[in-house]
């Protein structure tokens, strides 16, 4: 009886172990068609994306634009790479772009034309150069500006991201409806002038700080397009006043307030009537320049006349002939240097507190010339 029972326990035993052979081998079976069903459709996936081009550069520039025009800074900083967004360079730059478009009713990006440039050092780093962006207030264009991209491909998705933004300074332009309304008026032969009108360089201005308004000689708005406001004229008389008085009275303070901080300013010197030389400076330099005269000169005159005016209520053309002397205390009465030239400037609204700056100066220092020039 118990050879019989030993027998029947080593017969279940049998059963059990094929049954479990039986489920591992069947577990197994669906494991391996699992695996190969993943290898057949995910691996083409896979591979498809190592293998595409990825983003292209029109689209990225796509995503750049929208963000720019909608001055959502949270939207412009997710197009950085991230790796840089937290670095100190790229913190300066996205929170300058954001800020100099903030203040703008409206932005036009233009994208649809890219130059684009490949680093011949590494094939997932390009430059899009010079993007031209219009900057509006209440619906008028009051500046163009270009910007420079440096843009980054990042794998495995090959997506672009911004490694740089930086604004061309030298490249700003402004609207030029003074100079065509000009020439509109000027075919016409409605254009007034007077050769005579005047901004003495005694240094006489009326008003207080900033608000001094300049005397033009017997001229009360100086050689200025019919068609320019009143309003902007007076305006400007009264930026030119502050930024002549300042000068001559060596007050860096109130002189550099008159510009904007993107200013730029030219400076060429024309020797027998040829250019031979051209610098341009920015704000910064502008004003280490004013502190080195200041330190040199004991006393500085300024003389402007044939002042012209031509604009509307954001933007103007403003140009004159200017005299400047300055003496030490060494040269008595007479200046230890003088020159003489024409100095052209744009002044626009400052669109975050309204008050017209000086966005771009042009100078041309005229050496021996038998005649003064003629603006």
């Amino acid at each position: 009886m118990k050879h019989e029972n030993s027998e029947n326990n080593e017969n279940t035993e049998k059963v059990k172990g094929k049954d479990r052979l039986i489920r591992i081998f069947s577990n197994r079976r669906y494991v391996v068609a699992g695996l190969i069903a993943v290898i057949c459709i995910g691996g083409p996936i896979t591979i498809g994306v190592l293998s595409s081009e990825g983003e292209k550069i029109e689209s990225f520039a796509q995503r750049w634009k929208s963000a720019v025009e909608s001055k959502d800074a949270g939207k412009y900083r997710k197009l950085w790479d991230p790796s840089l967004r937290d670095s100190k360079e790229a913190k300066q730059q996205y929170e300058e772009a954001v800020k100099r478009t903030r203040s703008y009713d409206k932005i036009v990006a233009q994208v649809k034309t890219l130059a684009q440039r490949k680093d011949p050092r590494n094939p997932d780093l390009y430059q899009i150069e010079s993007i031209p962006v219009e900057l509006f207030k209440e619906k008028q264009l009051l500046m163009r500006t270009y910007r420079d991209l440096v843009v980054k491909r990042k794998r495995p998705r090959k997506r672009w991201y911004l490694v740089r933004d930086q604004e061309r300074r030298d490249q700003q332009e402004f609207p030029q409806r003074s100079q065509e309304m000009m020439a509109g008026t000027e075919a016409e032969g409605t254009i007034t002038t007077t050769e005579e009108s005047t901004l003495t360089g005694s240094g006489k201005t009326s008003g207080t700080g900033t608000e001094q308004t300049a005397i033009i000689g017997e001229a009360p708005f100086g050689i200025s397009g019919s068609s320019t406001p009143v309003d902007t004229q007076l305006k400007i008389k009264q930026v030119l006043g502050a930024w002549q008085g300042s000068w001559q009275n060596e007050d860096i303070q109130t002189y550099m307030a008159q510009y904007a901080e993107e200013a730029r300013i030219t400076r060429v010197t024309v020797i027998d009537g040829k250019e031979v030389r051209r610098k341009i400076l920015s704000k910064a330099r502008l004003r280490q320049g004013m502190e080195r005269l200041n330190k040199r000169y004991s006393k500085i005159e300024v003389l402007i006349s044939n002042l012209q005016i031509n604009g509307d209520t954001a933007v103007a053309d403003v140009g004159f002939l200017q005299t400047y002397k300055a003496f030490t205390p060494a040269s008595g009465n007479r200046p230890a240097y003088r020159d003489f030239g024409t100095k052209s400037l744009v002044l626009a609204v400052d669109a975050e507190n309204g008050r017209w700056k000086i966005y771009k100066e042009s100078w041309k220092n005229y050496k021996d010339v038998p005649e003064f020039p003629k603006l």
